[in-house]
């Protein structure tokens, strides 16, 4: 075994075990970084100490959190945190060796019923370097426990426990954990199979289905199609939320910026009776809001460190802004959002156009260009953030959730590709309208895998906004290397 794992180290054991590295490439030092800079327990990231492997309950313990993040559909193990996110004491010498991909790994296979690869990523906090164990998504079918671990007191308590299956889960206290599955954890577990399997699915459909035209797959599927009108109309919380956005960041900062915005509303159809506005309530959401990125929309920072990006009660909802546009450490250029989460089942979020941001450090001058990659990524994490929400704030399971999206000063703005130069268009495409406003409405319970051809449907005006009709496989490909974290 190395010292320390180096990344070659890593791709080599990766390509051993079959681990797709695209899902860490795609998030990069951003994702695993901020993981490790605000550490808080989500159903996706699990907390733990100096756990080790050669320790037989340390054991039990890293094969638990690996097969209750694998029955989440993946997530990551941080090691040396203590719950509450303060860093843990007693980091062993030599993390290279103790926790390599191989000794993970052997522990995973050890312990979980369907062998799945994972993959040790290491990133640095205050002058520690902390592993970060990396459980793939794409589970289809739960995962049990095959082996028993007593504790080491002598007693018949089970750390682990044989034929058990463990899930991430909420307890009595609102906090998250790794824990045997409950009555009210297999609803979710199962969709979460179920989603993944209609995924494959689906792939199967297309090849099959190719040779027909989207105008007549969309004739054939209009009879089951439903559309419900929600009491208020996403349009309307645009004007509202970007009103109180605007008045939040002048009173933060008194000479605001020329930047482009992207915008997007969400309303739920109905909410049989709206939620208590309390912290528990936040922290659940936190809790269940999958990150598809460093920095995904509706981002709930709640740490004592937070300065002034906690969430605040204004007017009966939540809101946050995360004003950064002095931090070169976003990219090279800041970032500016801003969010809104009414219990009732609205949200509303906007963000500062990263072609305005960052796109100067590839050489694009601001304010001249529209990446689009990054544009139908941004609808894809909105559109999945928000049903996650929605859901958790009482959605059911014949609800919909109206969207509308916005972007703002994009006139003379040419379509392009800064951020990955591969992505030509083939002719340039310029904007002469200075505000694009689309909407579509979801279903609650949209499964990810097809949440894509959703995508296209939101972002598809925009482009032509451009004089540019995009290839909507091509805009699905994208949404679904978010989803899949392949990108």
């Amino acid at each position: 075994m190395t010292s320390r794992p180096t990344d070659e180290n890593l791709r080599r054991s990766a390509a051993t075990y079959g681990v797709r590295l695209s899902r860490i490439e795609a998030q990069g030092a951003d994702l695993l970084q901020r993981l490790v800079n605000s550490p808080q327990e989500t159903f996706g990231v699990e907390l733990k100490p100096w756990l080790m492997p050669t320790v037989p309950a340390d054991r039990a313990k890293i094969a638990k959190t690996c097969i209750a993040l694998r029955n989440n559909n993946g997530g990551y193990l941080l090691l040396g945190f203590e719950d509450d996110g303060t860093p843990a004491a007693n980091a062993p010498s030599d993390l290279g060796t103790v926790y390599h991909v191989d000794a993970i790994q052997e522990i995973v296979s050890k312990y979980a019923s369907e062998p799945f690869a994972v993959s040790v990523e290491t990133r640095e906090c205050n002058g520690q370097t902390h592993p970060i164990v990396v459980v793939p998504d794409g589970v289809v079918t739960p995962v049990f426990a095959k082996s028993t671990v007593t504790h080491p007191d002598g007693s018949t308590r089970r750390l682990i426990e044989d034929d058990a299956i463990y899930v991430r889960s909420v307890t009595s206290n609102n906090r998250v954990s790794s824990t045997k599955l409950r009555r009210s954890d297999a609803a979710r577990l199962m969709k979460t199979c179920f989603d993944n399997r209609e995924a494959d699915i689906g792939a199967f459909i297309r090849r099959h289905l190719s040779g027909l035209s989207p105008e007549v797959l969309q004739g054939a599927l209009a009879a089951i199609q439903q559309t419900v009108q929600p009491k208020e109309t996403p349009l309307q919380f645009l004007d509202e939320g970007y009103e109180r956005f605007a008045l939040s960041l002048s009173e933060r900062r008194p000479q605001v910026p020329n930047l482009g915005y992207m915008e997007a509303a969400a309303i739920l159809s109905d909410v049989e009776q709206p939620k208590t506005l309390n912290s528990e309530l936040l922290h659940r959401l936190h809790s269940v809001r999958t990150g598809y990125s460093g920095w995904p929309p509706w981002t709930i920072i709640d740490t004592p460190n937070a300065q002034g990006l906690s969430p605040r009660v204004v007017q009966g909802k939540w809101e946050a802004l995360m004003d950064s546009l002095d931090d070169q450490s976003f990219g090279g250029g800041g970032m500016l959002d801003y969010w809104q989460i009414d219990p009732a089942g609205r949200l509303y979020y906007v963000r500062a156009l990263e072609d305005d941001l960052r796109s100067q450090t590839n050489g694009v001058t601001p304010r001249t260009i529209l990446d689009f990659p990054i544009a139908v990524y941004r609808v894809t994490e909105v559109v999945a953030a928000a049903i996650q929400i929605l859901r958790e704030l009482d959605g059911q399971n014949d609800s919909f959730v109206a969207f509308a999206f916005r972007w703002r000063g994009i006139k003379n703005r040419v379509l392009g590709s800064w951020s990955d130069p591969r992505r030509l268009l083939r002719r340039q495409a310029t904007c002469h309208d200075d505000v694009v406003t689309t909407d579509i409405q979801v279903p609650i319970d949209v499964p990810d895998s097809a949440i894509p051809s959703h995508v296209y449907g939101a972002i598809k005006p925009l482009f032509l906004a451009f004089g540019y009709d995009l290839d909507q496989e091509v805009i699905e490909k994208i949404a679904l290397s978010v989803l899949q974290r392949s990108m």
